[in-house]
């Protein structure tokens, strides 16, 4: 089940104090895991590649393109490239 935080629209009072809408860290680390979750069920299983690439791909444009391109969307390429890089040098020993 996913939960979504509602944040009612900003007044004009609000625009000048903008960290009233600030999300903490509890808040937004697990938003984003939950959102990083719905990205993955909407892409096809059927799709080449890293799926943890496929999702930053998706995160970045939409599911829908990655899925309608059969990856990632030449657009986002260099982006999906960063983020492979990444991944790897970011790995723990071993499993480069």
């Amino acid at each position: 089940m996913y939960s979504i935080i509602v944040v009612p629209p900003p007044t004009p009072e609000d625009e000048r104090d903008r960290t009233r809408f600030r999300l903490t860290p509890g808040q937004s680390i697990p938003a984003m895991g939950r959102y990083l979750c719905f990205i993955d069920q909407g892409l096809k299983t059927s799709l080449k590649g890293d799926r943890r690439v496929l999702i930053a791909a998706s995160y970045r444009t939409s599911y829908k393109k990655v899925n309608a391109t059969g990856g990632v969307p030449p657009k986002n390429r260099a982006y999906a490239a960063r983020v492979a890089h990444y991944l790897k040098e970011y790995a723990p020993p071993g499993k480069k």
